[in-house]
Order: C-alpha cells, then structure tokens, then sequence
C-alpha cells in the first residue's frame, strides 16, 4: 500500500482523501492478483484479507512498524466507519425504486429475518455461554481498549462527506460527459445525503422506532421517484450514478476493516475457542440453512436467495452479493433489518440467559448482528463492543471462505 507521512500541516480532508486514496489503490492492487493468479472473484474482500495478513503479523512481531503503518490512515479509519451505516444507504434506497413482494411474501420476508436473528443469537449465547465457564478475565493492551463515544457527525461532515464523494464520482473517467447525467448524479448524491442528515436529526424517542437507514431509504425513495429516476440509474455504473459514487467508498471501507482486526487480535490469542469456533460454525450454518429456509416457507428464489448473507456486515455483503448471485439491493436490505433488530433486542435476550461475560456477549452479537449490532454495544458495553467489532470483521472474512463451497448448494435448481 503507498505509504502516507503524517504531516500536521496538512488539511483534515487531505489526510483523509490521501488515506481513502491508498486504500481505493491497495485494494485494485489485490484484486488484479486474487484475480488473475487465484481466479478469484472481483471485490474488496481480497485486499481484506491480504492486509488483515500484514497488519496482524506486523502488531504481533513489529508493534511499532504496525503503529507508523496506520497512524497516517487512522483518520480515513475514523472517517468510513464513522459514516459506514450512509455508505451502503444506497442499496436500501434502491429497493424502494424497485417493486416490492406481495404482503403475504413481505410479512413472510420478515417474520423470516427475525427468527432467523433470534435463533442465532440463543444458539450463540448458549455455546459460549458453556466454552467460557471459568474462564479468566481478559486483559486488553492499550490499543484494543474500548474507545471512548463518538458523537454523531454535525452537519458540516456530513456535508464534507457528499463533497468528497461527489469529487471523487467526478475524477472517475465512467462519468458522463452530457448535463443530464451529470445532474442525475449530483441528485442521487445530495437527496442521500440530505436523508442521512434528517435520520441523525430527529428526536431519540423518533429514532429507535426510525433510525437514520429507514429515513434516508423513504426519504431518498421518495424524491427519487418523484424526480422521474429508477433503481437503474441511481446505481449505473456507466453512466456513474449517485447511489453507485457513494457505493464505491464501500471499498476502502472494507480495507480499514483489517486495522481494527490487528489492533483487537489478543482477543482470538486469549479466547481462541470461543472466537474461532462460533464464528466458523455459525457462518458456515447461516449460509447454508437460511435459503433452504426461505425456500421451505415460500419465498420467491429472488428474495430468498439474498438472505443468505443476512449476516456479513453490509461493506463485505454487497461486494459477495455477485457470487451468489443474489440482487445487492435486496442482499443490503437483509442485512440491515438483522443488525438493527439484534442491535435492539440481543442484549437483552443474552441477559435472560444469564450469558454476561463480555466476550461470550460480544462473540454472539458480532456474528449475529454484525456492524450495526457492534456499534450499539460500543454504546452500552464498551468492552463487548470492542470483541463484537473485531468478531463481525472475522464472520465477513470466514463467510468470504465458505462462499465459494457452498454457494452451488444454496438454492439447488429444480
């Protein structure tokens, strides 16, 4: 990856449109060789694991290599996962432009997504419930310490977010060169945008029965419909169309993953079983048993199929959506009711059954909820926040390996 010298002197934006940069630049770089030397298919998940690889070893035999390597990408870190929930918005926004099931298949849709999320977080606070009886206290170095709560972004970064993301759709030679175009991206940018800013905005009592991915899907939706723009066009690749300019940071995202996978890696050396075990077992049977399931109860291939991904945080699950192949919008979808839903209800469920170790806590709701599940925890258990962030990146890493086996089994032709 090229390397960055922090300089204080530079601009805030700078530093972090230089660290987004390098990782946009790593990630082509692993992809062209999974690609061409593995057979591989497309995607970031190659650069993922490629630098989870060097981070990990330089923490562990280098920690102060690893500490020069990524202070200078610490802000673009900070930076993506901050706004990471806005990044992957567009596929929600483009299934509202898209027709949707009957009610009897979106009733059957859901019911689905939520025992599904139930059952993997009993199974998973009951497995580690019993592979942590007795066990010792974990102790964190100082870098894989809870970090403390990160205000939500004003408006001003929320606004520096669709500027960068606009100029950097615009450098991009799949940009159209008419007018048209170009002002059909610059709307499926600013309405994006705008819908995010209004969801971080309303009340809190508004906002657990609303969060800000429901605001900016139905306000986006809305004013796209109106505008006269389909579900095509705000994700065209060529031309590039907004929900796809913002899509494309969902790259380097996916890269800064491996960072706070190096820095939480004496959670596996500490808790080897209780990490690795649940995550390979459960990612492997979450794949597998959730389309035969949605086909048991009904449910049309198209919808059913994506399911299976319901897991894998939304950077990691968008990017697989194609070796399945299951449509993105859908995939994104499912991912985010699940991780909203076991976000709100997981904790509570592992409280009454008595599973309170943070590990035990962080390990289930990490592979059950991903992302969005670790993020609440950060606000409620910072200690269970810490292992759920490092254990979603890990169920994303594990499913990226099962895809390619078991993929032919999972929605078998008739």
């Amino acid at each position: 990856m090229p390397s960055l010298s922090p300089n204080p002197s530079l601009p805030q934006p700078l530093v972090i449109a230089l660290g987004v940069a390098a990782l946009w630049l790593w990630q082509l770089g692993a992809e062209q060789i999974a690609v061409q030397l593995l057979g591989a298919p497309p995607g970031p998940v190659p650069g993922l694991l490629m630098l989870s690889a060097v981070t990990v070893l330089l923490q562990q035999l280098r920690p102060a290599w690893f500490a020069r390597f990524a202070a200078p990408l610490e802000p673009a870190e900070r930076f993506l996962l901050r706004q990471l929930p806005l990044l992957f918005s567009p596929a929600l926004v483009a299934v509202l432009l898209r027709p949707l099931p009957g009610p009897l298949a979106l009733t059957t849709l859901l019911v689905l997504l939520v025992v599904l999320a139930l059952a993997t977080v009993l199974v998973g606070g009951v497995l580690l419930r019993g592979l942590l009886h007795g066990a010792s206290p974990l102790v964190l170095p100082a870098a894989a310490q809870p970090p403390p709560p990160v205000p939500p972004p004003s408006w001003r970064a929320i606004a520096a977010l669709g500027l960068l993301t606009a100029g950097l759709a615009v450098a991009l030679p799949l940009v159209a060169a008419d007018l048209q175009h170009k002002v059909g991206l610059g709307l499926g940018v600013a309405v994006t945008v705008l819908g995010w800013w209004l969801g971080l905005r309303l009340p809190p009592a508004w906002a657990r029965f609303a969060p800000p991915l429901v605001v900016v899907a139905v306000v986006g939706a809305s004013v796209l419909s109106l505008a006269g723009m389909t579900a095509d066009q705000y994700l065209s690749k060529s031309p590039l169309g907004g929900g796809r300019a913002l899509l494309w940071l969902l790259g380097p995202a996916v890269q800064i993953l491996a960072l706070g996978l190096a820095r939480r890696f004496a959670v596996v050396q500490q808790r080897t079983v209780a990490v690795v075990v649940p995550i390979v077992t459960l990612s492997a049977l979450s794949l597998y048993l959730t389309p035969h399931l949605a086909r048991w109860v009904g449910l049309p291939r198209e919808w059913g199929l994506p399911l299976a991904l319901r897991s894998v945080t939304s950077a990691v699950g968008l990017s697989l959506a194609d070796g399945l192949p299951a449509d993105p919008t859908r995939v994104a979808a499912a991912i985010v009711v699940t991780g909203v839903f076991v976000g709100q209800v997981g904790p509570g469920l592992l409280t009454r059954l008595r599973c309170h170790d943070p590990v035990a806590r962080g390990v289930a709701l990490g592979i059950a909820g991903h992302g969005l599940a670790a993020a609440e925890l950060l606000r409620r258990e910072p200690l269970a926040g810490v292992v759920a962030s490092l254990v979603f990146a890990l169920t994303a890493v594990a499913t990226s390996l099962w895809l390619p086996w078991l993929a032919p089994l999972l929605w078998p032709l008739p």
